[in-house]
């Protein structure tokens, strides 16, 4: 075999094997957050908004893969998610803050959503915009603090939602380099339980 044919077996390889660990890691975020009375709303699905069109290549690959839940017996008003943002694939300039247009390295982002005194309607979830809410906080610092957003002020929430739902609302969230996430109880002390806390003392 030809060495750039080698390099391109290898590259799939590799690709294959990011999403196999990539599932592992949202499949254990599934199961510690069930320990704690949530379940997911989006089924088995981790992706949307991809391309399947000879136009658009670069959609081809994800940019996110994502998991939500609710609670709706302790916790009707809020949407919890746990998400790997691998890139900025168009260079949306919308995220992250200041029009940074690339990602410096993949990141596990996750957080939830206060509804106020609206309850979660599994279907108004806007799964490929959700998860992105940490890059509209004011620093980018990646190391696991929990900031406060306002959902109306981010513009590419405001587009999906005409009806002023969003209002009300305020979302917690934080972000880790995807690189340090390396087993289940570095994902348990430094991003389900610091979120879960959170939610009962807020």
């Amino acid at each position: 075999m030809k060495e750039e044919s080698m390099n391109i077996s290898n590259l799939i390889t590799q690709i294959r094997t990011l999403c196999k660990e990539t599932a592992a890691l949202l499949k254990t975020a599934d199961s510690l957050v069930e320990k704690n009375g949530w379940s997911t709303i989006t089924g088995s699905y981790t992706t949307s908004g991809n391309s399947s069109s000879l136009d658009d290549p670069i959609g081809w690959v994800p940019e996110l893969l994502y998991r939500y839940y609710t609670n709706t017996e302790e916790y009707p008003n809020k949407l919890l998610y746990v998400a790997v943002i691998l890139d900025n694939r168009y260079d949306n300039p919308a995220y992250p803050t200041g029009g940074k247009d690339k990602l410096e390295e993949p990141i596990l982002t996750a957080g939830y959503f206060d509804y106020g005194d609206e309850k979660i309607v599994n279907n108004s979830v806007w799964k490929d915009v959700y998860c992105k809410g940490y890059f509209f906080s004011d620093g980018l610092s990646y190391d696991g603090s929990i900031v406060t957003l306002k959902p109306e002020n981010m513009k590419c929430f405001s587009d999906k939602t005409t009806d002023g739902s969003l209002v009300n609302r305020k979302l917690k969230s934080l972000a880790l380099p995807l690189i340090d996430i390396k087993d289940t109880a570095k994902i348990e002390k430094s991003v389900i339980q610091p979120l879960l806390t959170d939610m009962i003392q807020s």
